[in-house]
């Protein structure tokens, strides 16, 4: 009758073990994309899209079949590409997959972040879309894609087989939308299996949407989520790294922790702006050698990717644009655990934090 309590690094790595195996429902989708040409596939942050996405496109690449996999931030497109070496698959942002194109047909391009700059050479880019390049073109984070996004995937997908993954929940830009005309079936991931019952009670708690309040309550007596209180914001990265020495003492390793932001990765004062947190050094999510330091980056830049033990800090006060999907998209990175760091004053008056 005796069980065993097993550390946070026993649980990580059995965890990241299980991530990898697909459950029934997930082989029926698989199953279902491989016989529909276009196909849109929905599910709640942590329902296996991206791990679908990656498996679809190495079944087909493994056939022959020439792939490309296509995603919205540099840090997924980083990783997907170091878990897809060698299957041939091509993995590329939407944006530089765009750029390469025009590029190939009147030279380097001198760029910048607006948003015309974008919607512009995407518009290019559709006219120098070779039709019939791809058999399969695959589609992760599909939630994110501009309307010009969309053109230029249109364009791609010409005569290839179309799937793409989207979470409604995860939309941070209230204009964007997928365009569900470009595809034939759907089906929709029922439930998440990422993130512990706490983690993601309390993440639904951000959207409003219905939620565990007891799951989230033992999750807090059980320290699967913890709200950390700082005295002022100057003493927030320092706690950030007594944290993370408190799970390395547990057994988990720098490469199973991240520390997410809730502001963007512009703002000047957020904490992957920095270079250290306590003794520990920071990379962002799409270093070539993020898979194993300690990465600190922005909310958005952590779509698609997880770790066992998140961090998340930055907390805007009550009120602040998309703030509830910002913490969703954050608490839903973790495996195991979730820690909340912020200032006392920031927590205390956030009626969202009430009771815990």
């Amino acid at each position: 009758t005796w069980i065993p309590l097993l550390s946070l690094g026993h649980r990580a790595r059995d965890e990241k073990l299980a991530s990898l195996c697909l459950d029934e429902t997930q082989l029926a989708v698989l199953d279902g994309m491989l016989e529909n040409e276009r196909m849109l596939v929905s599910g709640p942050a942590g329902s296996g899209k991206t791990l679908l996405a990656a498996e679809a496109a190495r079944r087909y690449a493994a056939q022959g079949k020439r792939v490309l996999l296509l995603c919205f931030t540099r840090a997924l497109a980083t990783w997907l590409r170091a878990q897809l070496a060698s299957s041939g698959i091509q993995v590329k942002t939407v944006s530089a997959h765009a750029r390469e194109l025009v590029e190939a047909s009147r030279g380097p391009v001198e760029h910048n972040d607006s948003a015309s700059f974008w919607r512009d050479l995407n518009l290019e880019a559709c006219d120098l879309a070779p039709a019939g390049a791809f058999d399969v073109v695959v589609i992760d984070e599909a939630q994110d894609l501009t309307d010009e996004d969309w053109l230029f995937v249109d364009a791609v997908s010409r005569g290839a087989r179309l799937w793409a993954f989207q979470d409604e929940a995860q939309c941070f830009w209230a204009d964007r939308k997928v365009r569900a005309e470009l595809f034939g079936a759907r089906f929709r991931l029922p439930r998440s299996r990422r993130s512990p019952s706490a983690v993601q009670a309390f993440a639904n708690r951000f959207i409003g949407v219905p939620h565990d309040e007891q799951a989230l309550r033992d999750g807090l007596r059980q320290a699967v989520l913890g709200i950390v209180r700082c005295p002022n914001a100057s003493a927030v990265p320092d706690k950030i790294g007594a944290e993370v020495d408190r799970l390395l003492s547990e057994g988990l390793t720098l490469a199973d922790i991240a520390v997410v932001s809730l502001r963007g990765r512009d703002a000047s004062s957020s904490i992957h702006k920095l270079e250290k947190v306590g003794r520990h050094s920071l990379v962002n999510a799409d270093a070539p050698d993020m898979g194993e330091r300690l990465v600190a980056d922005s909310f958005l830049h952590w779509k698609g990717l997880e770790r066992p033990a998140v961090i998340v800090t930055d907390v805007p006060e009550a009120g602040f644009s998309q703030r509830g999907v910002r913490m969703y998209i954050a608490l839903t990175r973790a495996l195991l655990v979730a820690r909340v760091v912020a200032p006392k004053d920031r927590i205390d008056a956030d009626p969202l934090f009430e009771g815990l």
